[in-house]
């Protein structure tokens, strides 16, 4: 008859097989209950519930909820729940849940949630929401929302947020959002449009601010750049030249920048680089950190020319030239210009 009782107490050396528990159920090895389960279940190998859980389940190794859970739920290798969840998960491989999560789920390896989550997801590797996202999600390597995220992600390696992203995506590599409102943080960050801020190397809007710039200054007459991210916050990487006869010299680097407009077409541009010079020795090769600004006028829709002052600050790590290349860089610090034309 123990398959029909709902017991308010069970005690089970190895194992037992209950309608359910309204009070408290322990067992060495497993605990499996028709329906619901109320207040406490701990088993030294595995819980399996057919209905409801609303209290504390514990399991050495696995719990198995066909319905929700409300409240605490641990288990050493494991936790799936059919339903949704509304408290705190806790596993030390994976946690996995077909519904809501309302709460906190952490995993040692990875979670797993099939509908949305309002709270906070921690794992070891990767964290993955199928809907919306609001709240944190903290992982060691990456986290994936395949609907809007509305707060945190933070990842060792990459964030994706397939919807709008309302909030801070921070990874040591890569983030990715469809439409951005709010602050990227990575090396390369990359959106579809963007009304926030992207702050990496390389910000890349795919309907947003892309300018090919060639350009002129007082230490290199052929300079390259490719700007790229949102209007008021862009990245740069440029790329200099100077051909002369015994005046050889390139540069590379990056930097950021703003495009203000002032009127139709009119915009005040500043800019901060930084970049290495090569002078004929890969072993020494000075730095060099400017801060420019200008006036860009808008001559066509993807034609524009710009031209203002700089200051620069060059330091030379005692570079001695080799022959051939330039020798008449600028003092270790000095005022110059810049002048030039932007395609797109």
């Amino acid at each position: 008859m123990g398959a029909q009782v709902i017991n308010k107490f069970s005690l089970n050396v190895i194992g037992g097989y209950t309608a359910g528990i309204n009070g408290f159920e322990m067992a060495g090895a497993f605990n499996i209950d028709k329906k619901d389960v109320q207040y406490v279940q701990i088993a030294g190998g595995f819980n399996v519930v057919g209905g409801k859980t609303v209290g504390a389940q514990l399991a050495g190794v696995y719990n198995l909820d066909l319905d929700s859970v409300t409240g605490a739920q641990a288990g050493g290798i494991a936790n799936r729940v059919k339903g949704s969840v509304t408290g705190v998960q806790l596993a030390g491989i994976f946690n996995h849940v077909e519904k809501t999560v309302k709460g906190m789920q952490a995993a040692g390896i990875y979670n797993h949630a099939l509908d949305s989550v309002q709270g906070v997801q921690l794992s070891g590797i990767y964290n993955y929401v199928k809907n919306d996202l609001e709240g944190v999600q903290a992982s060691g390597l990456a986290n994936r929302v395949k609907g809007r995220t509305s707060g945190l992600q933070v990842a060792g390696l990459a964030n994706s947020s397939k919807g709008e992203m309302d909030g801070v995506q921070v990874s040591g590599f890569l983030n990715y959002a469809s439409r951005l409102k709010g602050v990227q943080i990575g090396l390369v960050n990359i959106a579809d449009t963007a009304d926030g801020y992207m702050l990496g190397l390389i910000n890349i809007v795919k309907k947003g601010y892309h300018k090919l710039a060639l350009s002129s200054n007082e230490t290199l007459p052929i300079n390259l750049s490719y700007k790229t991210g949102v209007r008021y916050l862009y990245s740069i990487l440029v790329a200099g030249y100077s051909p002369g006869v015994n005046e050889k010299a390139y540069s590379l680097g990056l930097g950021i920048g703003s495009d203000l407009p002032l009127s139709k077409r009119l915009a005040w541009v500043t800019e901060l680089t930084y970049s290495s010079f090569y002078l004929g020795n890969w072993d020494a090769m000075p730095n060099f950190y400017r801060l420019q600004t200008s006036l860009q006028v808008q001559l066509g829709k993807k034609v524009s020319l710009f031209a203002g002052p700089a200051f620069s600050i060059y330091d030379a790590n005692h570079v001695h030239p080799a022959t051939g290349y330039k020798t008449s860089m600028p003092a270790t610090s000095s005022f110059g210009w810049t002048a030039g034309i932007n395609f797109f």
